[in-house]
């Protein structure tokens, strides 16, 4: 463990926690299971749950699976990196994930849908609008704030491999065919049906998603019912050179 680059005080205080003080067999497996890979040798993840419970740290190590969720929702949201609720969310297979009301705070909750405030808005090919009846699946449209959409849109300057990325989308997907066109569609405030944090559920969730109503690279997001196309503002979107 001191090889990792960890202070005995901190190696300490971590053991103890998991009762492990004098079990050299168990430490190694602490060293094996999570200190592994971990950035700064561990040092951050053992910053982040300095104060949680027995229960909580027994959680790693026997599932070593929730420190990777851990690692991939830090860099998007640190706040919620720290909570085991949605760490096990994103381990869960998708259709079991746990809705969101129960590991993240009514208050969290709030203040991330206040952001919709004034209306949402979403990126989706222009073929959506000829093969779909509605904006959006049977079990939701993923959105983000209109204000986070027009920073977006120009921090990339409408590159679609760029867009791609920021959003979590799979590289290529929307690069398909010189005939497709990206679409930007606005939804009013009024029109936002059963505004919620995204659940992971969804059949619009890929392998990118993670729990707290982000994307990886800290986009705020969103789900609505699908919305009639009567209420929706289409802008085509072009790239700026």
């Amino acid at each position: 463990l001191k090889k990792s680059g960890i202070d005995d005080k901190a190696i300490t205080k971590f053991c103890e926690k998991l009762g492990v003080k004098k079990a050299i067999s168990t430490i190694d497996e602490l060293k094996n299971k999570i200190l592994k890979n971990l950035p700064d040798g561990g040092k951050q993840f053992l910053d982040d749950f300095a104060n949680a419970s027995d229960d909580v740290l027994k959680k790693f190590v026997e599932k070593p699976e929730l420190v990777d969720a851990w690692k991939k929702i830090r860099t998007a949201n640190p706040e919620v990196s720290k909570n085991i609720g949605a760490l096990e969310a994103l381990n869960a297979p998708k259709g079991s994930r746990a809705d969101p009301k129960t590991y993240l705070s009514s208050d969290y909750v709030a203040k991330h849908l206040d952001k919709f405030k004034d209306g949402a808005s979403c990126l989706a090919p222009d073929n959506v609008i000829t093969d779909y009846k509605k904006l959006g699946r049977s079990d939701g449209l993923f959105v983000m704030p209109q204000k986070e959409m027009d920073d977006l849109l120009k921090r990339t300057g409408g590159d679609i491999s760029k867009i791609e990325k920021e959003l979590g989308i799979p590289e290529g997907e929307w690069l398909r065919g010189d005939d497709i066109q990206i679409v930007r569609f606005d939804i009013r405030k009024e029109n936002l049906n059963n505004l919620r944090m995204p659940r992971g559920n969804e059949i619009g969730a890929n392998s990118e998603w993670i729990p707290g109503g982000f994307t990886p690279t800290g986009n705020s997001e969103a789900v609505i019912n699908a919305v009639d196309w009567t209420n929706v503002i289409q802008t085509k979107i072009s790239k700026i050179e």
